[in-house]
């Protein structure tokens, strides 16, 4: 018993320690953007969107195929009654039981039910693309705020770095205060600009935590106390879309945007829309068929003559209290010359045949849909011209921020490389007791400066050339 209770306190260990891990294992850009195409609720919904469009074309494809339908009832009668196998009256007590079967099939309806299907169809293909734009804009606004807590983590880690210099500077200072080469006024300025970095790594810290919360909450997480982004010093490669003009990035874009093709599924569903409408002016054709049967159990009939031989006999003619006579109870056996089977096949019928119906007048309400769907035409058109504008000017203005951020980017490296080589020189200055604290503390601010510049530059220039990209048609990751 020992034994087992061992093992058993083994695998929950495991299965503790396997689900922590999992829990506080970082995650990558590629890993956010799967997890939320899996979990977010606005991609489930579009999801199940998808499942009753596929039901929909279902019961639309259904809709032209035959019908074929079964009933039967049981009734019991007392007193005066017609016998439904013979069509005499009866004073009787009777069990009445009727079968039938009846099919229908539309055999022309101007074309309304098979447009019917087709227009079930662009709704199922444009779930999909309802689908596919949820994913895509998920997933750009899951790149955003990615990229947005990397842009804090370096930037804490450089405002990390500028304390950890600041304190190393501190302690070589109280060394050379305390040797009567610098003075203290310097000791002073550098404890205030150390005060100054820990607040700003203060907020750097602030800013992370924000970030992964948004994040986190973007991706609808239960636990973001674990929550974390996988380390990466990502730097900026050239991009296949770097050679590449607004007019070809838009060119491609015409071909893969799910937002145009939605557009384009719209129109042909208004075009649709008119056939239906149209299918009203034409006359419905239907074919029909009908089988039916029943049966009696009859107990007991009381109060007139009974002439059975004569099948024709007059229905309602009740005997006087004279001729009154008493039948033997009569109980049908299965199988027997009037048992149930019997009743079944020698009162059976049938019938078939066509009908149909002539539209004449409806109150103007076939042409006012005929109209009102060339309406919607012209409505779904116009929407898809102005789909492709947006999309053109949304890339004009992504290619020209592309552009702008690559430069902005270039300009920010170079500033940056200068004001550390003005840093380094005045480190040396500063050490050899030709520039003051002050003066020198001035130039590390702007190095600092300069660094969070650059990072705003670089991660700026990285969220536009992945925006670009998006509409190029490659895929978000950071590889």
């Amino acid at each position: 018993m020992r034994k087992y209770q061992k093992i058993a306190l083994l695998l929950l260990f495991l299965t503790t320690f396997s689900s922590v891990n999992a829990q506080d294992k970082p995650w990558t850009l590629e890993a956010c953007v799967s997890y939320a195409t899996k979990h977010n609720i606005s991609i489930q919904k579009a999801e199940l969107d998808g499942k009753q469009a596929a039901l929909n074309k279902k019961s639309s494809f259904g809709a032209m195929l035959p019908n074929l339908n079964a009933n039967t009832n049981y009734s019991w009668s007392r007193g005066l009654s017609q016998n439904v196998t013979t069509g005499l009256l009866e004073q009787s007590t009777n069990g009445n039981n009727s079968l039938g079967i009846n099919a229908g099939v539309t055999l022309f309806d101007g074309f309304k039910k098979m447009n019917q299907l087709r227009k079930a169809n662009l709704a199922l293909v444009a779930s999909k693309y309802r689908y596919e734009k949820m994913v895509e804009d998920i997933s750009l606004n899951i790149a955003t705020s990615y990229l947005q807590v990397l842009f804090n983590k370096e930037n804490l880690k450089a405002a990390q770095a500028q304390v950890t210099i600041s304190q190393e500077e501190l302690k070589r200072t109280q060394d050379l205060v305390a040797a009567g080469v610098r003075p203290r006024g310097d000791l002073l300025d550098i404890e205030a600009t150390i005060s100054s970095n820990e607040q700003r790594v203060i907020n750097a810290e602030n800013a992370v935590t924000l970030a992964l919360l948004n994040l986190g909450q973007l991706l609808q997480l239960e636990d973001l106390d674990n929550f974390d982004i996988a380390p990466i010093d990502y730097e900026i490669k050239p991009s296949v879309i770097a050679k590449e003009t607004w007019k070809d990035i838009y060119k491609k874009a015409q071909t893969s945007r799910p937002s145009l093709q939605l557009a384009d599924n719209a129109i042909e569903t208004a075009k649709l829309d008119i056939k239906i409408a149209n299918g009203n002016r034409y006359p419905t054709v239907s074919g029909f068929y009908n089988w039916n049967s029943r049966y009696t159990d009859r107990n007991r009939v009381i109060g007139y003559n009974l002439d059975t031989s004569n099948p024709t006999r007059t229905i309602g003619t009740v005997a006087t209290s004279g001729d009154a006579v008493i039948t033997p109870n009569y109980k049908p056996v299965l199988g027997s010359a009037e048992g149930l089977f019997d009743q079944y096949k020698n009162n059976k019928g049938s019938s078939f045949g066509l009908s149909l119906r002539i539209p004449i007048f409806n109150g103007f309400s076939t042409e006012n849909n005929i109209k009102s769907s060339k309406i919607k035409l012209e409505n779904a058109t116009l929407s898809k011209k102005q789909e492709a504008l947006n999309l053109e000017r949304t890339i004009k203005t992504a290619f020209t921020d592309y552009k702008g951020a690559a430069k902005a980017y270039e300009a920010a490296n170079k500033a940056y490389a200068a004001q550390q080589k003005a840093s380094d020189f005045a480190r040396e200055r500063f050490n050899l007791g030709l520039l003051n604290a002050f003066d020198y503390n001035q130039v590390k601010t702007r190095l600092a400066t300069a660094e969070v510049s650059l990072l705003q530059a670089k991660y700026t220039y990285l969220f536009k050339q992945k925006v670009l990209e998006y509409y190029y048609g490659l895929p978000l990751t950071l590889n």
